[in-house]
């Protein structure tokens, strides 16, 4: 708690003395307001800003506030409505999109928006022979999604059309163009960062609401009012996001007044949250879902009496008792309840360590055995407390003879490490990205998406039933026919069991009370052109 402590006054001090020794851009933040201003507090820095390339959640939240798509759910109801593209049609066969710009629009580096910028976004994410293929890393969402099976093609008629062609019919096409791999940079900013594009010494630059200004990294990152914004104008001046990996930290610096906002608090603190007249709880229900992943490629997680083993040794209900403050509910499938494809039916595994042992003994480890098991060292929306989490499950597992070492590195070098597969256990979890169980099964568990050095399938499960169901499901148009198929997903996870499904949570936030409108949609995101202070 002291270090917690500490920690808070020297970021509370950093705030109040500005920016550290990064680079600046534009006026002087003297010359604005406490109401021109939100600074955001979260559990860690952004890896990166392009959003062909980024899949953490740091990296996006940001991005979603500089980048528009095509299109983008609008309502409660997850209803694909216009955003850069105005209409669009669909050929009869369903394999021709044909999307119609909005016009008089720039990006934030005054590069006017035209299909030629929507074209180049697009092929520099599948085609090989596109000059700024690979440029700055694998599509790592292009990739993990298999899209190079669906696009076909992109092209641009003329300047203010775009049409893709689809290799097969795709029931989810539009919902995946509002993702953010879909979100469209300036080319001129690409073609001038190239390798460096969207990392800290580049301008990113979108359509969106908010302009990148500045990006100290480790300590913040500055965007400011887009004042030629094509949607609703921001109301204020600047956000500011700020990366506090303890969340003690974030909830002092929110007290205090130095923070506007917050993620991730700690869950013993919401109660006593209700009694401070300075702070308001947003909660909102969130389509996530927090796993123990098993690295199937090694002994022993390759038998699957062994991840059967771990499944009846961890109990699920303490973990959530216990961490999760109300707010979560103990998972059974790889899809929260609710999405369509959710399989009720499945019993899920009871803690049962005697079953536990017994399945060891079967596989062979009747002693058990000893293994690596990775956590990540910030908090994130499905797992608040990631070590305390991490403990408890040990000392399940350490019950019934598996003695797993608990390890962890900074949030970064935690993808990557367990990208490439070289854990043999690992905590991590999913904020959707559309409201479609294709959006879990895909990046998660395809075969896909197993690859590494960037795989998104941290399992390296590779179920050859589950990619034809995964595969049909995608290109079914009939949404029944979608239901049956991922409820028959959901069974064959459950059956195999490369992941212990722990907990699905709802999204909660906190801000002060002088801060209003910002939204907090169900698709994990926040978003600041509706926000002011008084």
């Amino acid at each position: 708690m002291r270090r917690a402590v500490l920690w808070a006054f020297l970021v509370v001090c950093a705030v109040a003395l500005g920016p550290g020794c990064g680079p600046r851009r534009g006026d002087d933040e003297k010359s604005l307001s406490a109401k021109d201003v939100i600074v955001w507090g979260r559990g860690s820095d952004s890896k990166g800003l392009d959003p062909a390339k980024e899949e953490d959640g740091e990296s996006l939240k940001v991005c979603d506030n500089i980048y528009d798509g095509l299109v983008r759910y609008v309502g409660e109801r997850f209803e694909v409505g216009p955003a850069l593209a105005v209409r669009w049609d669909i050929s009869d066969d369903g394999l021709e999109y044909t999307f119609h710009l909005r016009s008089n629009v720039r990006f934030h580096d005054g590069t006017p928006f035209d299909s030629a910028a929507v074209v180049f976004h697009f092929r520099r994410q599948f085609d090989k022979t596109h000059p700024f293929y690979g440029v700055g890393g694998p599509n790592k969402y292009w990739n993990a999604m298999d899209m190079d099976s669906i696009v076909e093609s992109v092209d641009a008629p003329d300047a203010a059309t775009v049409r893709f062609r689809l290799k097969e019919s795709c029931g989810v096409f539009l919902q995946y163009l509002t993702m953010h791999f879909a979100y469209i940079p300036s080319p001129t900013a690409i073609r001038k960062y190239g390798e460096q594009y969207g990392k800290p010494v580049s301008v990113p630059a979108g359509t969106g609401p908010f302009k990148f200004r500045d990006w100290d990294k480790g300590v913040r990152i500055v965007l400011e009012a887009n004042a030629d914004y094509w949607g609703e104008k921001p109301k204020i001046k600047r956000v500011i996001y700020r990366p506090f990996p303890d969340p003690t930290a974030r909830l002092l610096s929110l007290r205090s007044g130095e923070l506007d906002g917050m993620q991730f608090p700690e869950l013993d603190v919401l109660q006593g949250m209700k009694e401070d007249a300075n702070i308001t709880q947003i909660r909102k229900p969130a389509l996530n879902i927090a796993y123990l992943a098993m690295n199937c490629s090694k002994k022993p997680f390759d038998d699957v009496r062994v991840r059967q083993a771990v499944a009846y040794a961890i109990d699920k209900k303490v973990i959530v008792e216990a961490l999760y403050g109300g707010i979560g509910q103990v998972a059974k499938n790889p899809i929260p309840p609710g999405m369509p494809g959710y399989n009720n039916d499945i019993e899920d595994y009871p803690c049962d360590p005697q079953k536990a042992r017994g399945l060891l003994a079967a596989a062979g480890y009747p002693n058990g055995f000893e293994t690596d098991f990775w956590y990540m060292s910030n908090s994130r929306p499905y797992i608040i407390n990631p070590k305390e989490v991490a403990l408890l499950i040990q000392s399940d597992l350490r019950k019934v003879g598996i003695r797993a070492k608990a390890e962890t590195i900074e949030w970064g070098a935690y993808l990557d490490y367990v990208g490439k597969g070289k854990h043999s256990m690992a905590l991590l979890g999913w904020s959707a990205d559309i409201a479609d169980a294709d959006n879990f099964f895909g990046p998660l568990l395809s075969i896909p998406a197993s690859q590494p050095p960037h795989a998104q399938n941290i399992a390296f499960y590779r179920s050859e039933p589950l990619q034809k169901i995964i595969e049909e499901a995608r290109a079914a148009t009939n949404q029944y026919r979608r239901v049956e198929l991922y409820r028959d997903a959901c069974r064959i996870v459950h059956d195999d069991a490369p992941w212990v499904p722990l907990v699905h949570t709802s999204q909660v936030v906190l801000v002060r009370s002088n801060v209003h409108g910002i939204k907090v949609p169900v698709i994990t995101k926040i978003i600041f052109n509706t926000a002011w202070k008084d």
